[in-house]
């Protein structure tokens, strides 16, 4: 109802309409029963219960349902369409909580991973938070024979979000299908000592599997501060200001890349038992699970990169991906 409208309406229309304005801010703003606002103003129960059916009637309140999902599945095809991905997941942002939505970033890739993988796929597992919550959410009501592999070497006894064999092995049981584990560590001291652990039958086996994956199962880092790298002797302050110089802004199973995705030139990529930025480009779905605003500059390098292939996000970070 525009105001020229209501100039033109008799004094005692004029006063319903200021009525109707009354009761409907004290019962969708304020909060009042109609009781209480038929209390407050001498009227009866049932007349205020007409003049807020009225006052929907004539465009004085308009109820709005806003379906969250709604703006998300507009995140995920603007994503889809800008960055050239198979497939975009966008959770709707509810929680400051990062434990939280790590465990919802979780649960969600693991519906899309139950979708996507068929008998006699290969399945490689990266490491981190997310990838953790994504493995231990992982469901699926039939029995799938995939193979499962993880993506890099281990760190002996760390923390649960970096025991990448026990991904393998839980993901395999839950479909009742295969795995394989990685005896080696993912970071040595010499190239020597790399190259001599690929020689070996078992080790080398695996790792050739790199190159022929059907799913890959990723986190996307954001910080060499959280990496398992500054848990090894391996890595040195000379390391950190290499990093700094090349404006290193995310990773992907430590392979460090900067804001176009151009993997970060040192020594350790030598040293690394862990599969690489160019074996993960041959994989049929790279899986990256990732989100909180703080890594939206790494996502974007993944994504600048062409690193991954999917992205399981929430949706502010798909907005502030989007903004860039």
């Amino acid at each position: 109802m525009s105001t020229d409208t209501i100039q033109h309406l008799s004094d005692e229309k004029q006063r319903r309409v200021l009525q109707m304005v009354t009761i409907a801010e004290l019962y969708y703003i304020e909060g009042l029963t109609q009781a209480e606002i038929a209390e407050r103003l001498q009227l009866t129960r049932l007349k205020v219960n007409q003049l807020l059916q009225d006052a929907r009637k004539d465009g004085i309140v308009r109820i709005e349902v806003v379906n969250p999902l709604t703006a998300c599945t507009d995140l995920q095809q603007r994503l889809e369409e800008s960055f050239s991905l198979r497939r975009a997941a966008v959770i709707p942002a509810f929680t400051d909580s990062a434990e939280v939505l790590a465990r919802e970033l979780g649960k969600a890739g693991a519906s899309l991973v139950a979708e996507l993988i068929d008998d006699d796929d290969l399945v490689g597992i990266g490491w981190g938070t997310t990838v953790y919550e994504l493995v231990h959410a992982f469901e699926c009501d039939r029995q799938i024979r995939a193979t499962f592999i993880p993506l890099i070497g281990g760190l002996g006894e760390v923390h649960a979000h970096f025991q990448i064999n026990e991904f393998a092995r839980v993901m395999s049981n839950t479909v009742d299908g295969r795995w394989k584990a990685l005896h080696a560590p993912f970071l040595v001291e010499r190239k020597e000592i790399r190259d001599a652990l690929l020689s070996d039958s078992l080790i080398r086996d695996l790792v050739s599997l790199w190159s022929h994956l059907d799913h890959a199962i990723v986190g996307i880092g954001m910080s060499i501060s959280k990496s398992p790298m500054l848990l090894t002797q391996y890595f040195t302050n000379a390391h950190l200001i290499q990093i700094e110089r090349q404006g290193i802004v995310g990773d992907i199973c430590s392979r460090f890349f900067d804001k176009d995705g151009v993997l970060c030139d040192w020594d350790i990529n030598d040293r690394m038992i862990g599969i690489s930025l160019e074996e993960l480009h041959k994989a049929k779905n790279v899986i990256g699970v990732a989100g909180g605003t703080v890594k939206t500059t790494a996502i974007l390098a993944a994504l600048r990169g062409g690193h991954i292939d999917m992205l399981v996000t929430d949706e502010q970070t798909a907005k502030a991906i989007l903004r860039r």
